[in-house]
């Protein structure tokens, strides 16, 4: 699975914060701007 605005970088981080307990930590460490975040949320899920 990809999405948009989510490149290796920003992948790497994610899985790096594992375990994470809430979409919030998530966008905490993936480092990612308002508006990107914005734009994938809706397809997130934990």
């Amino acid at each position: 699975m990809s999405l948009p605005k989510v490149g290796k970088v920003t992948a790497q981080k994610l899985i790096d914060a594992r375990p994470l307990d809430s979409l919030e930590a998530a966008r905490e460490a993936s480092g990612m701007t308002d508006a990107a975040w914005q734009e994938i949320e809706a397809r997130l899920s934990l």
